[in-house]
């Protein structure tokens, strides 16, 4: 018994250098960058491909670098008080993949949720806006003015986040039953 136990041990020394070893490696996919950080403070940007991870090292977030879309409604009110509800589409990405970029849309909101839930409330609120200063019969052939205000503001918003919005869609504007007949 006393002959296996040497190999025994070395087998299982090997096994586990090789466990620690292949858990220093880590995959990021394409497009997709990993934010790491030692003990809470940022450390680098891990890039697409196979790259090493010290295991006191933490992956703080994933980001995707490609387009993504929000989908909003919401309603407004027009300078004559008529309600108008609107269906719009947001595209929206990382500005780009520079190390100073990825850390603004990372570290700027406490996670993804919150910085689509600014970008929503900061979308809505530049079209009501708009909305508030214009008359509800001259509302639906304005799309292409409500688009621009809209990203003018948020261009000037989102940027200090990290971010770029790519296209602003106004699919739908519907009014009260009451004003349409």
């Amino acid at each position: 018994m006393e002959l296996f136990a040497p190999p025994l041990a070395a087998l299982i020394v090997v096994i586990v250098g090789l466990f620690f070893l292949f858990s220093w490696f880590r995959s990021v996919s394409q497009s997709t960058v990993a934010v790491i950080t030692v003990f809470g403070k940022y450390r680098r940007v891990m890039r697409e491909g196979l790259n090493v991870k010290l295991p006191w090292e933490n992956v703080f977030q994933r980001l995707s670098l490609q387009n993504r879309a929000l989908q909003l409604e919401f309603q407004a009110i027009t300078e004559d008080q008529a309600n108008v509800r609107f269906a719009t589409m947001v595209l929206y990405a990382v500005a780009s993949a520079e190390e100073d970029t990825i850390k603004n849309a990372v570290f700027s909101f406490a996670s993804p949720q919150e910085f689509q839930l600014a970008l929503q409330r900061t979308t809505d609120g530049s079209i009501r806006q708009f909305d508030a200063t214009t008359k509800q019969a001259d509302i639906l052939g304005m799309r292409a003015e409500i688009v621009d205000h809209t990203k003018k503001n948020l261009d000037a918003v989102v940027s200090s986040w990290g971010y770029v919005v790519r296209d602003i869609q106004i699919t739908d504007m519907t009014f009260d039953k009451e004003i349409m007949d």
